[in-house]
């Protein structure tokens, strides 16, 4: 079982592209709820829990990511394991089929909005990728797919703090910056850690926030 790291803290704010992986963190007390959800403006939003009500809010900002660089999921599930494969790649690729109606409810959320995000985007990937998480920790993975397996949990780990952080303070100026590299750090680690448990990779990508 790969142990559970501290988390470290960071996150983004536009709908972005990954290709279809896991992530999960490590299980904190959950995302903290805070106030009313606001569209991600260029260039910042800062949620509140009591303040005024805030004046109408600038056209939600676009994703920096083109929307054509992946073949978007449409509610296809991830293929199942190739026959001969491990268990540990079995119960990857099961994790990431339960995962997927999920993180597909955040993609038609986060397109139906014009590819823009909102604090109510951040709560459901990081409540969607918990139980993600809590699987892979509980894999036995073989020992040529140890240290892929650290990788996306610690990316994921990160990933999810970075969530609960902008939930508490807010969208901020580097948020874009910020989940692009996180994203791209899970988007890598799910790509390793298949190839060394010899399953295909990902076919299709989710816009996250």
């Amino acid at each position: 079982m790969t142990p559970p790291r501290v988390a470290r803290s960071a996150v983004l704010g536009a709908a972005l592209t990954l290709v279809l992986l896991g992530g999960c963190a490590q299980p904190v007390s959950g995302p903290v709820r805070t106030g009313k959800a606001h569209a991600m403006p260029a260039p910042v939003v800062e949620p509140t829990a009591e303040a005024p009500p805030a004046p109408a809010a600038p056209a939600p900002a676009p994703s920096p990511t083109p929307v054509d660089e992946f073949p978007f999921c449409h509610g296809e599930l991830p293929a199942e394991a190739p026959p001969g494969a491990s268990a540990a790649a079995v119960a990857y690729l099961q994790a990431v089929r339960a995962a997927s109606p999920s993180w597909q409810a955040i993609d038609d959320r986060i397109v139906n909005n014009g590819l823009s995000v909102d604090t109510n985007d951040l709560i459901a990937q990081a409540d969607a990728d918990e139980p993600f998480i809590l699987a892979l920790e509980a894999i036995e993975f073989p020992e040529e797919a140890t240290a892929a397996a650290s990788d996306l949990i610690y990316a994921l780990l990160d990933y999810r703090e970075f969530l609960q952080a902008t939930i508490l303070d807010g969208f901020g100026t580097t948020y874009g910056e910020d989940t692009m590299r996180l994203q791209g750090m899970r988007s890598t680690a799910s790509g390793a850690l298949r190839t060394a448990l010899g399953v295909p990779p990902s076919t299709c990508a989710y816009h996250r926030p």
